[in-house]
């Protein structure tokens, strides 16, 4: 909720699907609004709703390339996906047969391969 930046996955061009999609900085500027959202979970988490009316943004605000912001947002996910099947395999032994089963059909788990040694 307090964020002076935000990086977000916005449609930039006419494509279809995702390459149309690029990834720009936002600065919380006028015309951003944030909104709470209230969860169960915790209410320190800081989960917002924000909104865009009218923004400029410079194009010095691009992340990477231009229709490319689909390739950067994946890249996060698979990181993110790699450590939650390496964190899953080290606190559970009872998981671990699941977890090299499911690394052998996703490529993302793939440090989770028993061959890996991870």
């Amino acid at each position: 909720m307090t964020a002076d930046y935000f990086t977000t996955l916005v449609r930039t061009g006419t494509e279809a699907g995702a390459a149309g999609l690029s990834m720009l900085l936002i600065e919380r500027t006028e015309g951003v609004t944030v909104r709470k959202i209230p969860v169960n979970y915790s209410d320190s988490s800081g989960t917002g709703l924000v909104s865009f009316e009218s923004v400029k943004v410079p194009a010095r605000n691009l992340l990477g390339r231009l229709g490319e912001g689909m390739k950067i947002a994946m890249r996060n996910f698979n990181a993110e996906r790699a450590a939650m099947c390496v964190a899953s395999r080290r606190l559970s032994p009872k998981t671990r047969g699941a977890d090299a089963r499911h690394a052998a059909r996703h490529a993302a788990c793939r440090c989770c391969s028993p061959a890996t040694g991870a």
